[in-house]
């Protein structure tokens, strides 16, 4: 049980060592909603060009609606959370939308980078792409991302720019609370004298008193910082994944045995009704988790590190964070060749020790090695159905607040709205009355038109 839920959102310019340290540091500061942009990724598939992008054992990946261009989006979501793609997520690789579950709280988070996408040659900048955000937000909702915009608001000593005008209409229109501190910088490359804000957090009023503690981590391995938040919730509670066992652990003869011994007083009452089937069911599925629960070990998740992750690599990551920190205190004036040095070092370091570990582990006498190793190249395909809004509020992907109240997310609520859906109880007709019926021997045909 836990009161708060930890985001991160960070550009990793299409850098896979940065993600893995973006992970790695997801990973000790116990992030549960991690916002990318510019994500690393590589197809699945050279046909369709379905895309994903480093696999983690602790968390899912959620990718936008992207068509076949490179997806500029994601979202790294922990496990034992419920979220998917949004119903209103637009079809654009710049944008994602997911519906986010936080125990009594549902909101919904929008990722977004501003650029024009290479791969389109009519491409325009994201923000000024029709109907790419939504028109309606829901009463909690955040809005995070690389909006590479400069404006008074946020970064007051750097020019205007000239598209900021659509962003502003946008956070004015939907009275969205900007959560950056004013001025602190969130990109930086050492041929700039001081930082920029381009990574901007916003918030909805539903949602903005629950966020606290928003700062910036200074070196990821990305030209852009992260941005990091916390977000209170005292009713979440993350323990809403059904109960999995560990079946490679299991002692089958006890289980075989005890289920038997628990089938034996188990009634089977012929000529049913669909009520008192759907309770035997019940009962059945009961007692097969009851045998396994004495049986099989349960399955714990929680979050790992790499296997390839060692102290060497903590000490050079410390290293590294050291001189930024020296860097930042000196206006960025100092120490710029060891920050390089140290990040070249640390960076260079993951790439050998990963490489290392899964040679020696490829070298291993085991003949299950190879499998295991194409395993861990193939993320789970977790594509959960998206929240849907029950039947009586109206089919718009574009719900307003009174959308909150009726979007169905877990999994009970989705199978009852497709079933009423699907299988709606058949039309009633009138019973026929048979009061004025009169049985007769004889049949009296109608005459046609041509006898008459």
């Amino acid at each position: 049980m836990s009161n708060y839920v930890k985001v991160l959102q960070v550009n990793v310019n299409r850098n896979g060592t940065t993600t893995e340290n973006v992970l790695q540091t997801a990973i000790e500061l116990d992030i549960k909603v991690l916002v990318i942009q510019e994500p690393w990724v590589i197809a699945r598939d050279s046909n369709n060009r379905k895309y994903r992008s480093i696999i983690h054992s602790s968390y899912y990946q959620i990718l936008p609606n992207y068509g076949t261009l490179r997806p500029r989006t994601l979202v790294y979501v922990a496990r034992e959370l419920q979220a998917s793609l949004a119903q209103n997520s637009p079809s654009d690789p710049d944008c994602l939308i997911i519906d986010l579950s936080l125990g009594a709280l549902k909101m919904q988070l929008i990722n977004f980078y501003n650029a024009i996408h290479p791969e389109d040659p009519n491409s325009i900048l994201t923000i000024l792409r029709e109907d790419i955000l939504p028109t309606t937000l829901f009463d909690s909702s955040l809005l995070l991302g690389d909006f590479n915009t400069h404006h008074p608001w946020w970064d007051p000593l750097r020019p205007q720019s000239s598209h900021a005008i659509h962003l502003i209409s946008y956070i004015e229109s939907h009275s969205l609370r900007l959560l950056n501190k004013i001025g602190e910088g969130t990109f930086y490359r050492s041929n700039m004298s001081t930082p920029s804000v381009l990574d901007l957090s916003f918030a909805t009023s539903g949602i903005v008193t629950k966020i606290k503690d928003w700062q910036v981590l200074p070196d990821l391995g990305s030209d852009h910082f992260g941005v990091l938040f916390t977000i209170s919730k005292s009713t979440y509670s993350s323990s809403s994944n059904p109960v999995r066992f560990n079946t490679k652990k299991a002692d089958w003869a006890k289980f075989t045995s005890y289920l038997i011994s628990s089938l034996d007083n188990m009634p089977f009452p012929l000529n049913s009704t669909n009520q008192e089937l759907d309770l035997l069911a019940e009962d059945f599925t009961n007692r097969i988790v009851d045998a396994a629960s004495n049986s099989i070990p349960k399955s714990t998740t929680s979050s790992y590190s790499k296997p390839w992750w060692n102290d060497d690599l903590k000490t050079l990551r410390k290293s590294m964070l050291y001189y930024s920190r020296k860097s930042k205190a000196s206006g960025y004036t100092l120490y710029k060749q060891e920050l390089q040095n140290a990040k070249n070092t640390y960076f260079n370091a993951i790439k050998s020790t990963k490489l290392a570990h899964w040679n020696k582990f490829l070298e291993n006498e085991d003949s299950q090695s190879i499998f295991k190793a194409m395993k861990y190249t193939k993320d789970t395909l977790y594509q959960p159905i998206p929240s849907i809004l029950s039947g009586n509020s109206g089919n718009s992907g574009n719900s307003g607040n009174s959308g909150n109240s009726d979007l169905k997310s877990t999994f009970q609520e989705k199978c009852d709205i497709f079933r009423a859906e699907l299988f709606p109880p058949p039309p009633n007709t009138e019973p026929i009355s048979l009061i004025n019926y009169r049985p007769s021997s004889k049949w009296e045909w109608p005459l046609r038109e041509d006898d008459t």
